[in-house]
């Protein structure tokens, strides 16, 4: 038998610049989101592109902590430093990909983002 229930959960985030621990961290969801409504919840990306990106695949990128948890959120290769000008600007991509260790964290910063997306409206 399967049964499901809706919790409120807290949640802590915490936007820096996690360093080591984002290595091993791989694709694990996506977000369809602007890079301004990504901007309005989480603030301007606060990662270097041209130093944790050397091979050009990601443009912008935010790194944090949830429930303790790393965390990045970054578009790939879709955007100008890999495509060049075939590249999607980077205030229209709409694609992200959320880099984590594991497919729950993804989904705590994918619905805490789209937790803060509703409290704004």
């Amino acid at each position: 038998m399967k049964k499901t229930a809706t919790l409120k959960v807290r949640v802590e985030v915490e936007l820096k610049d996690i360093g080591k621990e984002r290595w091993g961290t791989s694709k694990q969801g996506e977000l369809n989101a602007t890079y301004a409504q990504l901007c309005q919840v989480f603030g301007p990306p606060n990662t270097n592109t041209e130093e944790t990106s050397q091979d050009h695949k990601t443009d912008v990128e935010w790194q944090g902590l949830i429930a303790g948890e790393p965390f990045t959120i970054y578009n790939y290769k879709d955007g100008p430093r890999y495509l060049g000008q075939a590249g999607t600007p980077i205030l229209k991509i709409t694609d992200w990909h959320i880099g984590s260790h594991h497919a729950r964290t993804a989904e705590l910063v994918k619905a805490f983002f789209e937790d803060q997306q509703r409290r704004q409206k």
